[in-house]
């Protein structure tokens, strides 16, 4: 019987935490080439990064939160993830040197670098 309660916790416990992750990973979009022409009458927020980038790793539970935070407050801004190694011509084009690379995008195609806003925040996270 203890096994079996101890079995059923271990399962509801695995639920909640892929809930979790599926919830706050439902407000950052997975980009692909589309990004570029598709999504001018947007403001995107986007992390450019590695699938073996160790710091990508480590981001991107980060990441759905703050996907999760601009979608709670409102914000018009839309947040996104794109594997800058699948699409480097795209990547290239926002000025992409490195992994993770954050960048926002106004309406019309203005692109701009935001690490440095974001430097303090992200690093806290990343624990360095």
């Amino acid at each position: 019987m203890a096994a079996w309660k101890s079995w059923t916790a271990l399962r509801l416990c695995a639920t909640v935490v892929v809930l979790d992750m599926v919830v706050c990973k439902g407000f950052v979009e997975d980009l692909d080439e589309s990004f570029k022409e598709n999504r001018n009458d947007d403001i995107w927020l986007v992390d450019f990064y590695a699938p073996w980038c160790g710091h990508c790793k480590k981001l991107e539970p980060i990441w759905n939160e703050v996907g999760l935070e601009m979608k709670s407050i409102g914000s018009p801004v839309k947040v996104g993830k794109m594997d800058a190694t699948s699409y480097s011509s795209i990547a290239s084009e926002f000025g992409v040197r490195g992994y993770p690379t954050i960048k926002l995008r106004f309406l019309g195609g203005l692109k701009i670098g935001v690490w440095p806003f974001f430097i303090g925040e992200i690093k806290r996270g990343l624990g360095i």
